[in-house]
């Protein structure tokens, strides 16, 4: 799963991508990470931020495929294992924030700020992801 972080504010001002020599400075992130409590395995959940220029968001390479890529950051969550101690049906793993500091330049036309989450190892196929960004971008 791929998407553009920057994609209300290019709706907003009528472009489809930020502009070349825009950089982007600084992310704050809220997220949580759900598993179902009868399907924990082994695995974990890693997503990552960075500037892509791939036009097809549902072909990106995630953190773990893609580790050689220039992430700005990416982050692991290992699924609580079987032992784990569950009543209400799921575990989440929430109220966790992630600050990012790295700046990266958009260089061309088309490049966008991308967070993709990938799910490795045997990691439940219905995790969920819910993340609510803040993106500080410097214009040319």
């Amino acid at each position: 799963m791929s998407i553009d972080l920057c994609d209300e504010f290019c709706a907003e001002y009528g472009v489809n991508s930020l502009p070349p020599g825009a950089t982007v400075s600084g992310i704050r992130a809220d997220y949580s990470v759900t598993w179902p409590a009868h399907d924990f395995a082994t695995g974990y959940l890693v997503f990552g931020i960075r500037v892509a220029g791939e036009s097809d968001l549902t072909q990106m390479d995630g953190p773990v495929q893609g580790k050689h890529l220039d992430w700005m950051a990416f982050q692991t969550h290992w699924t609580p294992g079987p032992s784990a101690d569950v009543v209400t049906g799921h575990f989440e793993a929430r109220d966790r924030a992630l600050w990012v500091r790295s700046s990266r330049k958009v260089e061309e036309l088309q490049q966008r700020l991308v967070l993709t989450a990938e799910l490795s190892g045997s990691a439940p196929v219905n995790t969920s992801l819910k993340i609510m960004t803040s993106v500080l971008v410097l214009m040319p």
